[in-house]
């Protein structure tokens, strides 16, 4: 990231080469796909690329579906995979939620907790917990998907939270 852009670089683990055709680019072409269409999928906002360098073979439909995708600068046959966003609609995505529900600002609601001598780490940590104890009570559901329900990403962080909340993993207390 700098002061006008953030770049996201997707390379294959374990290779040293990047694909340019063939079924590891296909794949290729659809995670770097998926990823400009994160934004837009996980909060609901339209956010292309300003510039997408793709290590493949310029498929067919390049004014299409490609344009659609990652926008109008595209390169094909590059040595890497990148895509770059504006870093300042970057930015504008990634508010946090607090900031459109409780229709303030980000450094509002930082300063309102912070008179109240609280920060938002701490109150997140306590309706976690409250709510982990009625998904836990109510029964019936994957601990996985409470983990998912509470806003973690893995199992393991809900276990540990868990934990430090009953002294118990949360499978101890159904």
């Amino acid at each position: 990231m700098n002061d006008r852009s953030f770049t996201v670089m997707y390379r294959l683990l374990g290779s040293g080469a990047n694909p340019s055709g063939g079924g590891a680019a296909a794949a290729m072409l659809w995670a770097n796909a998926n990823l400009a269409l994160l934004p837009e999928r996980a909060f609901g906002v339209r956010l292309r690329p300003v510039s997408a360098k793709l290590a493949c073979v310029a498929p067919g439909d390049t004014g299409g579906v490609i344009a659609d995708i990652f926008g109008t600068d595209v390169k094909f046959g590059t040595a890497d995979w990148r895509l770059v966003f504006d870093r300042a609609a970057v930015l504008a995505v990634l508010r946090p939620i607090a900031s459109s529900a409780l229709g303030l600002s980000t450094r509002t609601l930082q300063r309102r907790l912070a008179i109240a001598g609280r920060n938002f780490e701490a109150v997140l940590d306590e309706v976690r917990r409250a709510r982990a104890e009625t998904l836990l009570a109510e029964g019936g559901r994957d601990l996985a998907e409470v983990a998912y329900k509470l806003g973690y990403s893995e199992h393991s962080a809900f276990t540990r939270a868990a934990i430090r909340w009953f002294g118990v993993p949360p499978s101890g207390m159904r």
